[in-house]
């Protein structure tokens, strides 16, 4: 039985360097908060579970190969906008290879580094939920955009 889906799932990349700052990403011709900040995320594609949907997100976007356990997921945002529903998943990177570079410049038109006290003033709303959280120590959020 075919139908179409109403809830998407996303993953989202936090990743921090040595210094505790978050590497951000500057959106363009995306749709979504273009302009804006957001960790490097994506759509879960369908027959992808969230561990390969980050990897291969951030293979796309950053260059980079990381490793992903059941340890890395910290956050679950069941997020509502105007026209869809999410499940995002916030996973925190802590072992990776390669150098970040900016794959999708289309996309994407900066990667910057920012302390968690000097956040840009437009960012995704998801992201901020997510580090709330991280800051909580909370599993789950709702978010309606």
């Amino acid at each position: 039985m075919s139908r179409d889906p109403h809830l998407y799932g996303a993953t989202y990349a936090f990743i921090f360097d040595n210094a505790g700052k978050i590497l951000l990403q500057q959106r363009q011709n995306t749709g979504y908060y273009d302009g804006g900040r957001q960790v490097p995320a994506g759509h879960i594609d369908d027959g992808e579970t969230a561990s390969e949907s980050i990897r291969h997100e951030c293979e796309e976007e950053l260059g980079i190969t990381i490793k992903v356990n059941e340890n890395n997921v910290f956050h679950i945002i069941h997020r509502i906008n105007t026209e869809r529903q999410y499940m995002d998943v916030g996973v925190k990177i802590t072992e990776r290879s390669g150098e970040i570079i900016n794959n999708e410049p289309d996309k994407c038109s900066a990667l910057e580094r920012f302390s968690l006290d000097q956040l840009p003033s437009y960012i995704s709303p998801s992201t901020l939920q997510f580090l709330q959280a991280l800051d909580e120590n909370t599993f789950y959020s709702e978010l309606r955009e």
